[in-house]
């Protein structure tokens, strides 16, 4: 009995040894998969993103109505471009489109994917130039910390066939503050310019950031798609000049 139970031993470890030397081969065999290196540029690209969403907020509007709106609620985001610090909360005003805030008193300003604050819409006015350009201005509090962008004046034509990105919530805040791929400026026909970044209406009244340095360049106010056999093909989108959106702000 003794030497049936030494076999089977020497037969369970042989086979366990067999066992385990033919996942090496076999792991052996698998191909090696390395992803490419991050370049340069792209690393700056995501340190731009994430400072840049700090600066932006998804809006939902309970007071629109219309095609686009689902169940007369209408979404889209907004710029944080100024901040008065308090000692419990901090007063921030954000930066839209008429669009996004049309009929409505008070919107809900998502701060985070889940936190949101009601915001009072402080301020409509109109651009003489086209009503699709007009803006609107939103007042929030909250004890969170958020980073208002800087509005610099540039020069009208300087961001021509420069590549931009956005940042905004598209369709709800599952994708709180997505970035848009990048896509080139292809025209600037001041106080407006094109570009070829994807959105959504619920990225509407957000911010354009130029991909190589961040900087605050616009804001998108309208989107143009071709359609085939009623589906989308492509679509451009059109974006208020931060030179505009400056003399606007002055004027107010």
């Amino acid at each position: 009995m003794k030497k049936i139970w030494i076999l089977v031993s020497f037969i369970l470890m042989f086979f366990l040894v067999s066992c385990q030397s033919f996942k090496e081969d076999l792991n052996s065999l698998r191909p090696t998969a390395v992803a490419p290196a991050i370049t340069e540029n792209e690393k700056s690209l995501m340190e731009f993103i994430d400072l840049r969403k700090q600066s932006v907020v998804a809006i939902v509007n309970n007071y629109a109505t219309d095609d686009v709106s689902i169940m007369s609620m209408r979404r889209g985001s907004g710029t944080v471009i100024k901040k008065v610090s308090g000692l419990l909360t901090h007063t921030y005003t954000i930066l839209t489109t008429e669009w996004v805030v049309e009929n409505a008193p008070s919107v809900l300003v998502y701060i985070s994917q889940s936190r949101y604050v009601t915001g009072t819409v402080n301020h409509l006015f109109t651009d003489d130039l086209e009503e699709s350009n007009n803006m609107a201005l939103i007042t929030i509090q909250t004890d969170q910390n958020l980073l208002p962008v800087e509005l610099e004046l540039v020069d009208e034509k300087s961001i021509e066939f420069d590549e931009v990105f956005s940042i905004g919530t598209p369709i709800s805040t599952a994708y709180f503050n997505y970035p848009t791929r990048p896509a080139i400026v292809s025209g600037v026909i001041y106080p407006l310019f094109v570009h070829a970044s994807p959105l959504s209406y619920g990225q509407l009244g957000s911010p354009v950031f130029l991909k190589s340095n961040g900087q605050f360049v616009g804001m998108n106010i309208e989107i143009l798609t071709n359609t085939s056999n009623d589906r989308p093909i492509n679509s451009m989108t059109i974006a208020l000049h931060v030179n505009r959106i400056i003399e606007l702000l002055e004027e107010k």
